[in-house]
């Protein structure tokens, strides 16, 4: 049943990490995930709140995934290893539906830990509702994404370029993680003059 598990000449003659866009946009979209990045690290290191300190350092543990995906298009990889797999172990005729409920299940996941995220920030939302809606909006992101590589790549595509969804969801996103930390920087840095 799994021979041929991991048919790796298939995928490393189909795909092999290297920079996906070496583009301006490309540098300049790594480079605003890495400052926004090292703004939540001086929040969390900064702040005076424990809760503050642990959101921060979520945000940035969310972050640097992203960041890092965003040069090495790493779901390109995944996609020629199912692509492969499918291949060697017979199921390639059935891909349409894996793909489908690949993307289903994934954006139920993603979706319920949105979910499970405002219930369990409801009573501090006031103080992180930037950081949580940044977060909030990279998901749509990713999941826009999945679903356009994956399962509907029917005019969704286009769709999300045309209308720049894919980009104001991203660079909103981060925007809004940045605006998070800056704002726990300067309450922490108000809170330490008071105290001095």
């Amino acid at each position: 049943m799994f021979g041929g598990w991991l048919p790796l000449p298939c995928i490393t003659s189909a795909w092999s990490p290297r920079i996906g866009d070496p583009g301006v946009l490309g540098w300049l979209t790594v480079a605003v995930y890495g400052v926004t990045i090292l703004l939540c690290i001086l929040a969390a290191l900064r702040s005076g709140e424990r809760e503050q300190r642990v959101f921060c350092a979520l945000l940035a543990l969310v972050l640097f995934p992203l960041m890092i995906n965003k040069q090495l298009d790493l779901q390109t990889g995944l996609t020629e290893v199912a692509r492969c797999l499918a291949h060697a172990q017979g199921w390639y005729e059935m891909r349409g539906v894996v793909k489908l409920w690949f993307v289903a299940i994934f954006g139920t996941g993603l979706l319920a830990a949105v979910f499970l995220a405002f219930f369990a920030l409801m009573p501090r939302m006031a103080r992180v509702w930037p950081g949580f809606l940044g977060v909030a909006c990279l998901a749509g992101f990713v999941l826009l994404r999945a679903a356009e590589i994956h399962a509907f790549s029917f005019d969704l595509n286009d769709l999300l370029y045309k209308y720049g969804i894919n980009v104001a969801l991203e660079f909103g996103g981060i925007a809004l993680v940045a605006a998070h930390a800056i704002r726990v920087l300067r309450r922490s840095g108000g809170q330490a003059a008071r105290s001095a």
